[in-house]
């Protein structure tokens, strides 16, 4: 006898509710989970609190310098090459910080995440403004909001955990 395996599928507006979702809030997300480990972080590369805040700086730095080259560059090129290769270069951050071993390499770790991320914070409002309109961008629009509100303040607690 064989079993029949179903497949749950979801719907596409579903599955770009929740992309929307984990790009609006994923710029404020690994800045705020970086915050609690910032002394632990100061401790391990012997250097002040205040250098390790420029860390924070840098990245914020990055992110905004880079959201300016990323709304235009997808009205040319599309949203989902730039988006993936946005979040490829900030996973290349993500990796070079946690093998960073100088305060140096780790600045250029957090500009190079900030370069990255920032292709989520620009696009996922031109990505919403294009696939909804009217009533719907208002309901869904709010629900965005809601979420982030709530998804975005658990990030100090995961960081420090």
């Amino acid at each position: 006898m064989k079993s029949k395996i179903r497949v749950a599928v979801v719907p596409r507006e579903i599955t770009l509710a929740i992309l929307l979702v984990l790009m609006a809030c994923l710029q404020g997300f690994a800045s705020e989970i970086y915050a609690p480990s910032m002394l632990t972080i100061a401790q391990a590369f012997s250097t002040s609190f205040d250098m390790i805040q420029l860390t924070v700086s840098v990245y914020l730095l990055g992110a905004g310098l880079f959201q300016l080259f990323y709304g235009p560059m997808s009205d040319i090129y599309g949203r989902r090459p730039l988006l993936i290769f946005g979040l490829a270069v900030f996973c290349v951050g993500c990796v070079l910080a946690v093998a960073s071993k100088s305060f140096a390499s780790l600045l250029v770790a957090r500009f190079i995440q900030g370069a990255g991320v920032a292709s989520t914070a620009a696009l996922w409002r031109a990505i919403f403004r294009d696939h909804y309109s009217g009533e719907a961008m208002v309901k869904f629009g709010s629900y965005l909001g809601s979420i982030m509100v709530l998804i975005v303040p658990l990030a100090p607690l995961i960081g420090g955990i």
